[in-house]
């Protein structure tokens, strides 16, 4: 998600990725995600469910996140949401 200042909308039940399974890399970005499960990292080191990087003011809204291997069996060691950069609220969730 690279537009500054805008509101996303999740328009699916369920997202399944092998890796991130979204990058916001602007300020002031929204993700509305109307309830979906988000799936992330299958059979993927290094993943998340979203990369919020170097930017600011992001809000994710509505929505389930977990990691899932092959299996669909959750893992530990990789987090949901990976923060980075930026200065100020980095990522705020509702």
């Amino acid at each position: 998600m690279s537009t500054a200042n805008s509101i996303y909308t999740v328009t699916v039940a369920e997202l399944i990725a092998t890796g991130t399974c979204f990058t916001i890399s602007e300020d002031n970005i929204t993700l509305e995600g109307n309830g979906t499960t988000i799936l992330y990292a299958n059979n993927s080191a290094n993943s998340y469910g979203i990369l919020v990087a170097g930017s600011n003011h992001t809000s994710l809204k509505n929505m389930r996140i977990q990691e899932a291997n092959a299996s669909a069996s959750p893992q530990i060691n990789k987090p949901a949401i990976n923060t980075s950069g930026g200065t100020g609220p980095a990522a705020l969730i509702k």
